[in-house]
C-alpha cells in the first residue's frame, strides 16, 4: 500500500508526487509557487466540484470519501485550517473586546507584534495590558487570552493568519455527521489551494482504484471464470 502514494518535504513543503491524484475540485494544473493570500478583484469563479462523497469517520480524525477514481482520506482538522487561512486572507476583522482581555508580563516585543497586527493593546497597571480588540474568530472563545499571548510572538500578519486558523480549525477527535463531513468536504474543495494546509502538510491521501486493482492483483488471469 506504500506505492499508492510518495509524499516528498521539499525546501520545508510537503508536496504530492506529480501525477498521483489532480486537486480535488481543480484541474491538474502546475503548481504555483506562492501561496494565493488574497483573492484578487474578478477572479474567477472557484470549478465545480467533484464528485466527492463522505462515507465515514475513521478514528474521529479522518473523513473517508468515495472518489469517481477511488477513495480519499482527508485529515478533517486541517482540512477546515485551509478553509479557514482563505476565509481569514480575504476578511481578516478586529472586533472590541467587552470586556478587554487583560494579559500580564507581556515583553516589549511582544506588545509590539499584537500592534502591529492591528489590535488595540493599552497599559493596564503594573505589567498588565488591556487588549480591545481581537480577531473576530478568537473573540467569543474561552481561550482567547492564551490565544493573543500565542499572537504576541508571531513574526507577521501571516502567522497570525495562519495561528488563527489553527487555533478555530475542528479538532481531531471531535465527532462529526456525515452531514458535517459532507460541508466540510464540499467548502474544502472550493478552496484556492486545496492540496495542503497553510503550514505545507498534505490534507489527504488518494487512493486509486488501478492502485488498488494491483494491490489485490486483480488483473491475475485465474478467477475470470467465476466473474471476479
Amino acid at each position: 500500500m506504500g506505492q499508492l502514494i510518495q509524499a516528498a518535504e521539499t525546501a520545508g513543503h510537503y508536496s504530492l508526487e506529480p501525477g498521483s491524484s489532480p486537486e480535488p475540485g481543480h484541474s491538474d494544473t502546475a503548481e504555483t509557487t506562492q501561496e494565493n493570500r488574497r483573492a484578487a478583484p474578478g477572479t474567477p469563479p472557484a470549478a465545480p466540484l467533484m464528485p466527492l462523497k463522505a462515507l465515514a469517520q475513521v478514528h474521529q480524525r479522518y473523513i473517508l470519501a468515495e472518489h469517481p477514481t477511488g477513495m480519499w482520506l482527508v485529515e478533517q482538522h486541517i482540512a477546515h485550517e485551509r478553509v479557514l487561512y482563505e476565509q481569514l486572507c480575504d476578511r481578516w476583522q478586529l472586533v472590541p473586546l467587552e470586556p478587554p482581555v487583560i494579559l500580564n508580563h507581556l515583553l516589549p516585543v511582544q506588545v509590539e507584534q499584537l500592534q502591529r497586527i492591528g489590535l488595540l493593546v493599552e497599559p493596564f497597571g503594573d505589567r498588565l495590558w488591556a487588549v480591545r480588540l481581537a480577531p473576530e474568530p478568537l473573540a467569543q472563545r474561552s481561550d482567547c487570552a492564551d490565544a493573543l499571548v500565542e499572537l504576541s510572538w508571531g513574526g507577521s500578519l501571516e502567522a497570525a493568519l495562519v495561528a488563527t486558523a489553527c487555533r478555530t480549525a475542528i479538532r481531531n477527535g471531535t465527532p462529526m455527521s456525515l452531514e458535517a463531513m459532507q460541508d466540510l468536504l464540499n467548502q474544502w474543495q472550493q478552496t484556492r489551494n486545496p492540496r495542503t494546509c497553510p503550514h505545507g502538510r498534505p490534507i489527504y491521501l488518494p487512493l486509486e482504484e488501478s492502485s488498488l486493482s494491483r494491490f489485490f492483483r486483480r488483473h491475475w488471469v485465474i478467477g475470470k471464470s467465476h466473474g471476479i
